[in-house]
């Protein structure tokens, strides 16, 4: 088994990354009823 203490930051990366692309997806799914509701 790997050792966390060598790799927690690459897995803190990793989620870091995972994140704002799932954010991003999911702000350009809402973006067309944002758009709708007349955000700027």
């Amino acid at each position: 088994m790997i050792c966390l203490k060598e790799y927690w930051p690459l897995l803190a990366v990793a989620a870091w990354f995972g994140y704002k692309w799932w954010a991003a997806r999911r702000v350009k799914a809402m973006l067309p009823r944002l758009l709708a509701q007349g955000a700027t």
